[in-house]
Parts: C-alpha cells; structure tokens; sequence
C-alpha cells in the first residue's frame, strides 16, 4: 500500500494546480497525483479545452478569483515559460440594450477594464452586423448593434500551463506522480469498524479509507482531492455523494480557409497585441469564435443545451459528414454560427473546409 497525505485525482490542470498550491503551502507534506490516462497529463478535458480567460463577471468573487489567475499566468509567461497567453481580448456581440445596462457600464468604469465596441467596427473586423430577414427567420439571429471588448482577457495554450506546474511539482520534490493508474469508484468504511457484516450503518462515521486502484493495490492519504470533471459522478456514486455535475457532449469546429486566415490576420482590438481578433462570443445560441495563430484558423463551439441528452462518452468520435453547398466562401455570416463555402466540407471534430 502506498501513504500519502494528500492524494490528487487527475492530473488536468485543476488537479495538477491543486497539487502545485497544497504542496507550496505545505513543503512538508507528501503529495501523490493519479491519472488514469497513459504516461502524462493534460489527457482528459483539459486537452479539449476552448482556453480562455476572462475577468468580466457579474460576481465580485468570479472578478477577484480570475483577476488573481490572470495576474499569476502573466508573472509566470513574463518569467520565461511560454504558456501562449495572448491578450486579445473577449468581444461579447450584443444588441444596445446590452452594452448600456448597469453591469457593463460598471465594467466600463472600472478603469479601462472594458470598452464598448461600436457597429462599425465590428463591421470591419468582418461580421456581418445587420443579417437578412431571411437569416433571421432561419437561424433566429439578432442583429448586432455593439460589442463589449474586456481587455484583461484572452487565449492561452492549456498543454502548456498543465507543464509548467507538472514541472514545478517535481521541482519542488515531495509530489510523485502515479500515471497509468485507475481510481476504482470510492467506498465509504467506517472510522470505528465493528468487523460485521453490513457496515457502515446509519449511525457511524464514515469515511474514504483508501483508494482502489487499476494496479491491484491500494492507496492511503490523510485527504483527497477529486479533480475529475465530468468522471467525478461516477466515483462518487457508491458513496451517495452528489457531484452536481452532469455530462453533456460539446462541439467544437476547427474551420480553415484563406478567408479565414485573413479572419486571424485582423488587426486586433486590443491595443498592444499582436495581430489577432478576440475571443468572440456570438449573440445567438451560445457559439463561441476563438482563434488559433498557430495554424491560422477558428475554432467555433457551442453546447447546444436542448436537444442534446445527457450521456458519458469516454473518448468521444468525432461525427464526420460531407456537404456539398455552392455558394461562395464567405465571413459575413460568421455571426450566425454558419459559414458559406464552395465544394466538400469535411464537418467533424475537428471542422476543416476544403476549398476547390
């Protein structure tokens, strides 16, 4: 049996970050990471993460908590490690009512945390603001009046911070990392056991002795720490322990193109950036634009909350299908969710349109 003090469950950068903070507050205690995906971290759904970051919440405790993160992520890029963090920006496409209602304007006023980004502009950068009768009768899209920019905000390579605290952890020493290794669902056992049949009952205290493991062994901690997302429900479920998390199924889309990469290419929004475009969020249905520098195309997601039922995929496929539409390859309708392109169009995860 192997003892720890603290044992970390899953090693995607909520857990890997749990791992680096327990340990750097407590340089004393001994800390164990278990991941059950082969050989490495950042496996799970930190690897399919839409990576950004923001600090424009409603919430004083979601600005303060995000504020803080973002200042750590800059002093550790600014430090030498590369975590790809870019401040592009976050564009939220709304109509006027939006961008003049009491929350925003407090963003506003909060010494140049936001900007309002007017139609025109907006236009520039390549949305189309204003979509035909038609559009709107089909797809149930507003019109684009204004834009809230939130400058305090961006993109960032999630890969690249789940390494720098791997990295630190075994610089620190005192964190070992057991990859490879299944935590079996958890069993709760009395504190006092009376050694007959049927414990715990009602009336004793319990708690998580030790953890199963796909090894075939066991393993002991003072505390753990469950940083498994959606795969959290079903370790907890012998205990009757609700997780309050439901799994759902998201899609995302990676789209190239040469119109695209012009997309990418826009001067951006946020003074001082590299030629980028925000991170955008679309007025319509909750789709997402995000842009990849690296390869020069957009990501766009979306979780579609009706229609879509609840289930658990462990390594979802990607659904692949061919359209064939003839209209010309066009940005106007990015707003909308829907791209117009010429030829076959590979649709899947990840979305590549293949222009011909």
């Amino acid at each position: 049996m192997l003892t720890f003090d603290t044992v970390v469950v899953g090693a995607g950068i909520t857990g890997l970050a749990s791992a680096y903070h327990i340990k750097r507050e407590n340089p004393d205690m001994n800390v164990a990471v278990v991941e059950k995906k082969g050989g490495t971290f950042a496996q799970g759904n930190t690897a399919r993460s839409a990576a950004g970051f923001r600090d424009l919440f409603s919430s004083e405790v979601n600005r303060k908590l995000t504020s803080s993160s973002i200042s750590f992520y800059r002093k550790v890029q600014e430090s030498g490690f590369n975590l790809g963090m870019k401040f592009n920006g976050y564009l939220f496409l709304a109509g006027r009512k939006f961008v003049e209602c009491d929350v925003v304007q407090g963003f506003i006023r909060e010494g140049g945390r936001a900007r309002v980004v007017e139609e025109d502009e907006i236009r520039e950068a390549g949305f189309n603001t204003r979509p035909s009768s038609e559009e709107k009768a089909l797809l149930s899209v507003p019109d684009i009046d204004a834009g809230l920019l939130g400058r305090n905000c961006g993109i960032i390579e999630p890969d690249r911070l789940a390494a720098y605290y791997e990295g630190e952890c075994r610089r620190m020493g005192g964190v070992e990392f057991l990859y490879n290794t299944e935590v079996r669902p958890l069993r709760l056992k009395p504190v006092e056991p009376l050694n007959y049949p049927g414990e715990p009952f009602l009336w004793q205290s319990v708690h998580v002795d030790t953890l199963d493991t796909s090894r075939g062994g066991t393993v002991r901690a003072e505390q753990y720490v469950l940083c498994t997302d959606m795969w959290t429900t079903a370790l907890l479920d012998p205990t009757g322990i609700d997780s309050h998390t439901r799994p759902k199924k998201r899609q995302v889309f990676q789209v190239s193109g040469s119109e695209i990469s012009s997309l990418v290419r826009h001067p951006p929004m946020v003074e001082g950036e590299d030629v980028l475009p925000p991170f955008t969020i679309l007025p319509a249905h909750g789709i997402i634009m995000r842009p990849e520098p690296k390869s020069g195309s957009v990501w766009f997601s979306v979780a579609d909350d009706y229609g879509r039922p609840y289930s658990f995929e462990e390594d979802p496929p990607a659904g692949t299908r061919v359209l064939r539409e003839e209209h010309s390859a066009s940005c106007e309708c990015l707003h909308t969710g829907c791209l117009k392109v010429q030829g076959d169009v590979d649709v899947g995860w990840p979305l590549r349109l293949q222009h011909h």
